[in-house]
């Protein structure tokens, strides 16, 4: 596909960004793909495996593509794609082709069906369902349907080798093989982990989160948050974080092992999450404090989440593109591998060895908390930093000595220098053989400079800097972002 890379640093969205925990406020995500999008997504599903992307537009059709070499394959809908789900293998995903329902008697109005797509081949198979509103899979060769009357059924069904799916579960009565699940209509899902599937309600009236057990191929009422109960005023989304360490009802975080027990309140409904990370339109948050960590460079609703990683696509709706998004994390860090080297130094007081120590205002500066170069007033000085192997970066941050160093604070992106900075630097790269420019900085004020670049494959960078203020070349920390 078409390759990029673009930086989001999240320094410079949000003004509190310089106060959250040190982890967080270092998280950064590398656009490494993206491409136009064959149909206008409102949902999307991400399978490494198999190396595929798959979208599902408004209703008329869901689209595989291969992302390696871009080839689409579309698949139409009998009545009306609802809903899409991966099998836990990673192999399959199965599509919701709802036929209709006899609306406050939950019976099937025509035939409702369910697609089955086989990633490794890019082939279709189709079954007939008693009624397919969502779905969730429980393997590669069984699914949960559930309908979206306003009292719902589930049915818990085996692929087969007929035409038509196999309800494996025991039915309520009146409504077929269904299992009156007593819940007003909204969106499930099953996490194979714990054997447990979250319902959260539309939220008309009362806004509600159930919890079922699978067992012996039935389904087992479990807790509930109640009738405007612990998750009242929120719901709009119902989402599973990949880890299974979190479910959000709308804007709410709650425990999916008991989901009366809410855990903490997002600024907004999430629509997607890891177990770190909780995405809402564009913007994303730190899943275990519900601080705002950064946004991407669109508004978007729409993810396809990695289920077994940190990366993820997302629909950017005003283009009609899809976007690769991968986390960065500083490979210069010592507890990384990284080795600090330089040109020289002041004094045992002044040492390189803080630069890649994740310390970044220079604290304890003159007692080993930066480095100093050792000669008055003679430019160049360097400092380099030796990587555990070869790293592919895109920008590097180099941390200068602040005015008030006896009492530092964390540095931001806009905070200045007056007396005992960086001026004038370049960094650069190894290639085997020389020093290649990736980046040059002149008349810099700046206490953190960043310096982005085209990706760079090296095992090793160096900054050489040409002027300073105060006589000597005052560094305290040098970050280099990438894979």
């Amino acid at each position: 596909m078409h390759l990029l890379l673009r930086v989001l640093t999240i320094g410079s969205i949000c003004g509190i960004c310089a106060f959250l925990p040190r982890d967080a406020a270092a998280l950064t995500y590398t656009e490494v793909d993206s491409f136009a999008a064959p149909t206008n997504a409102t949902m999307m599903i991400y399978s490494p495996t198999m190396d595929a992307l798959v979208l599902k537009n408004a209703a008329s059709a869901i689209v595989a593509i291969d992302i390696e070499s871009g080839e689409p394959t579309t698949r139409l809908a009998n009545t009306r794609f609802t809903d899409m789900t991966l099998s836990p293998s990673g192999r399959y995903v199965f599509g919701a082709d709802y036929g209709g329902e006899n609306i406050g008697y939950g019976t099937p109005s025509s035939t409702s069906y369910v697609h089955r797509l086989d990633l490794t081949s890019m082939t279709w198979d189709l079954r007939t369902a008693y009624i397919a509103g969502n779905v969730q899979a429980v393997s590669d060769t069984q699914v949960i349907l559930k309908s979206i009357d306003q009292w719902v059924t589930f049915t818990n069904n085996a692929w087969g080798g007929g035409t038509a799916l196999v309800p494996l579960n025991t039915a309520s009565g009146y409504w077929g093989p269904g299992y009156y699940a007593s819940v007003y209509f909204g969106d499930f899902r099953y996490d194979i982990r714990t054997g447990r599937l979250l319902h959260g309600n539309a939220g008309l009236s009362s806004q509600e989160i159930q919890a079922f057990r699978i067992a012996n191929n039935e389904f087992v009422k479990q807790e509930g948050s109640g009738i405007y109960g612990s998750a009242q005023g929120y719901g709009g989304t119902v989402v599973l974080a990949t880890d299974g360490s979190a479910f959000y009802y709308g804007a709410l975080q709650v425990d999916p092992l008991d989901v009366t027990h809410n855990v903490r309140v997002f600024p907004e409904r999430i629509y997607a999450a890891n177990g770190s990370v909780a995405h809402g339109n564009g913007k994303y948050y730190d899943a275990h404090t519900g601080l705002l960590l950064g946004a991407l460079p669109f508004s978007t609703t729409i993810y396809a989440m990695n289920p077994s990683g940190d990366d993820f696509w997302a629909f950017d709706p005003a283009s009609t593109t899809v976007h690769h998004f991968m986390p960065s994390s500083n490979v210069a860090m010592a507890t990384a591998g990284g080795v600090a080297s330089a040109s020289s130094a002041y004094s045992a007081a002044f040492p390189v060895s803080p630069i890649n120590n994740n310390e970044r205002a220079g604290a304890n500066w003159g007692n080993g908390g930066g480095w100093a170069d050792g000669t008055l007033n003679t430019f160049p000085d360097w400092v380099q930093i030796n990587f555990a192997g070869s790293k592919t970066i895109d920008h590097v941050v180099v941390y200068t000595v602040q005015d008030y160093w006896a009492n530092p604070v964390e540095p931001t992106d806009t905070m200045t220098f007056t007396q005992w900075g960086l001026t004038d630097f370049t960094v650069q790269g190894w290639n085997g053989t020389a020093w290649v420019i990736l980046g040059t900085v002149s008349g810099n004020n700046l206490v953190k400079r960043t310096v982005n670049f085209a990706a760079y494959t090296t095992d090793r960078i160096r900054i050489n800097i040409t002027n300073a203020l105060g006589a000597y070349s005052r560094i305290t920390e040098v970050e280099a972002w990438g894979q």
